[in-house]
Formats: C-alpha cells, structure tokens, sequence
C-alpha cells in the first residue's frame, strides 16, 4: 500500500475509514464521526469518559505518553501540596500554602479531566495518524491493517491498575487528612 513519497506522507492529516476501524477497534464509527469535525477546530463536544476517567481513559486508549504526563502532573501536585502540608502541621511555616493534600490530588484529577474531555479526542487522531503514518511503509493492505490492528486497539489492564492506584492514593490521602484533623481537634480541646 505505496502512499507516494515522503513528502506525501508528512502532508497526510486524514485518515481512511479502514484505517481508523482497523486502530480504534469497535468504537470507530464515533472516533470518524468527531475526527471528521478536526478539520475545522480541535475542540468539538464533549469526551465524558475522558473527564471523569482521565488517567484511565488515555492508558485504554493506548495513548501512553500522555498516560505517563498525566500521573507526573498528579504526583507533582501531591507531593508539593503534602509537603507543604507538613511544613505547616510541624511548625516550619506560620500558615498554610496549600490545602489538604487530598483535595489538591482531587483538583490535579479534575484538571486532567477537563484537558483530556476537550481535547482527549484530537490528542487521540493525533496518535492515530500518527500509527499510520508510522506504518504506512507496509506495500501489502492485509500487512498493514493487522499491524494497524496490534499497535491500536484498547488495553484493559493498565486502566484497572492505574484506578487502584488512584484509589489506595485517594484512602491514604483521606486517612492522612483525617488523622490530622483529629490530632488538631484534640490539641484544642487539650
């Protein structure tokens, strides 16, 4: 399936129906239906499964790197908003920069959601296209629509991992923010 030369494939920014069945998977028709509105802006609609499942839905969605930068992003909130938390709860500081780190982990979730529900659906095209023309060196359509087909798709595993993770982050942080209210209630009633 000879596409032309280089230059043709670097000037490419659409995909083929079969293209896009072959790397998306069962969910094709929708991803055509909002990768047909890019042509004219990046932001068309809504992804919910993208808002409410940010981290999740990019890891499903084979979209790693972006899977990785996402939990960076949380990890950095996190470990700021606690250490400052401690700096406060042990006296180093006289108020508070940030507050409970639970709360501050849920906000960098809620950011993340917000991004990847506008913008989840152009990222995605992006790495599709991006797949395609990555493979588009194969001459033979059957070749290069099953190599479509192994590197796109869904992975369901990473997404369960990673909604573990979040939770035990999510019940350690609460019980965090719970013992230190509890040890700020005693001491003032002390």
């Amino acid at each position: 399936m000879s596409r032309g030369g280089s230059d043709a494939l670097e000037e490419k920014n659409w995909l083929e129906k079969f293209e896009v069945e072959s790397c998306v998977g069962k969910n094709s028709g929708y991803y055509l239906g909002k990768w047909g509105e890019y042509r004219t802006q990046k932001v068309k609609g809504i992804n919910f499964a993208a808002f409410f499942f940010s981290s999740q839905w990019l890891g499903y969605r084979k979209l790693y790197n972006l899977f990785i930068i996402s939990y960076m992003f949380a990890a950095l909130v996190y470990i700021l908003t606690f250490g400052f938390f401690l700096l406060y709860e042990y006296g180093y500081i006289p108020f508070q920069i940030a507050p409970y780190p639970f709360y501050s982990f849920l906000g960098a979730k809620l950011l993340l959601g917000i991004y990847f529900s506008a913008f989840g659906n152009f990222e995605y095209r992006k790495k599709v296209l991006s797949w395609t023309q990555e493979y588009a060196k194969f001459d033979d359509r059957g070749k290069y629509i099953n190599r479509l087909k192994n590197i796109g798709g869904t992975n369901t595993v990473l997404p369960l991992v990673s909604a573990f993770i979040d939770l035990l982050v999510l019940l350690s942080l609460y019980a965090s923010m719970y013992e230190a209210m509890n040890y700020r209630v005693e001491f003032i009633n002390i």
